[in-house]
Protein backbone atom coordinates (compact mmCIF):
# COMPACT_ATOMS: atom_id res chain seq x y z
CA UNK A 1 0.00 0.00 0.00
CA UNK A 2 2.79 2.41 0.90
CA UNK A 3 4.64 1.60 -2.32
CA UNK A 4 1.52 2.27 -4.36
CA UNK A 5 1.04 5.68 -2.74
CA UNK A 6 4.71 6.49 -3.27
CA UNK A 7 4.60 5.55 -6.95
CA UNK A 8 1.34 7.46 -7.43
CA UNK A 9 2.97 10.52 -5.89
CA UNK A 10 5.78 10.52 -8.48
CA UNK A 11 3.71 11.69 -11.47
CA UNK A 12 1.91 14.22 -9.28
CA UNK A 13 5.22 15.75 -8.25
CA UNK A 14 6.39 15.79 -11.87
CA UNK A 15 3.15 17.42 -13.05
CA UNK A 16 3.20 20.14 -10.39
CA UNK A 17 6.90 20.83 -11.05
CA UNK A 18 6.17 21.18 -14.76
CA UNK A 19 3.11 23.36 -14.33
CA UNK A 20 4.82 25.84 -12.03
CA UNK A 21 8.28 25.43 -13.63
CA UNK A 22 9.71 24.93 -10.18
CA UNK A 23 13.32 23.76 -10.00
CA UNK A 24 13.07 22.63 -6.33
CA UNK A 25 10.04 20.47 -7.15
CA UNK A 26 11.85 19.00 -10.15
CA UNK A 27 14.81 18.20 -7.90
CA UNK A 28 12.38 16.56 -5.45
CA UNK A 29 11.05 14.43 -8.31
CA UNK A 30 14.59 13.36 -9.29
CA UNK A 31 15.43 12.44 -5.70
CA UNK A 32 12.17 10.50 -5.44
CA UNK A 33 13.19 8.54 -8.53
CA UNK A 34 16.62 7.82 -7.04
CA UNK A 35 15.00 6.76 -3.79
CA UNK A 36 12.65 4.43 -5.66
CA UNK A 37 15.59 2.82 -7.46
CA UNK A 38 17.48 2.38 -4.20
CA UNK A 39 14.46 0.90 -2.43
CA UNK A 40 13.95 -1.60 -5.27
CA UNK A 41 17.54 -2.79 -5.70
CA UNK A 42 18.99 -2.71 -2.17
CA UNK A 43 16.83 -5.55 -0.75
CA UNK A 44 17.81 -7.79 -3.65
CA UNK A 45 21.48 -6.90 -3.16
CA UNK A 46 21.36 -7.57 0.58
CA UNK A 47 19.56 -10.86 0.03
CA UNK A 48 22.45 -12.07 -2.13
CA UNK A 49 25.34 -10.64 -0.10
CA UNK A 50 24.35 -10.73 3.56
CA UNK A 51 23.96 -13.89 5.57
CA UNK A 52 22.28 -13.99 8.95
CA UNK A 53 21.54 -16.93 11.19
CA UNK A 54 21.04 -17.76 14.82
CA UNK A 55 24.11 -18.73 16.81
CA UNK A 56 24.38 -22.46 17.44
CA UNK A 57 25.92 -22.07 20.87
CA UNK A 58 26.41 -19.25 23.29
CA UNK A 59 29.94 -18.07 24.05
CA UNK A 60 31.06 -15.95 26.96
CA UNK A 61 34.18 -13.83 27.02
CA UNK A 62 36.54 -13.63 29.95
CA UNK A 63 37.85 -10.16 30.65
CA UNK A 64 41.52 -10.84 29.84
CA UNK A 65 40.82 -13.19 26.95
CA UNK A 66 40.14 -12.31 23.30
CA UNK A 67 37.26 -14.03 21.51
CA UNK A 68 36.00 -13.89 17.93
CA UNK A 69 32.25 -13.69 17.40
CA UNK A 70 30.20 -14.10 14.24
CA UNK A 71 27.69 -11.42 13.42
Amino acid sequence: MKKAVFFLLLPVTYYVAGMYQSLPLMMLFVFELLLALALCFLPRYFRRVCRMQFAKRSDAAVRSERKLFEI
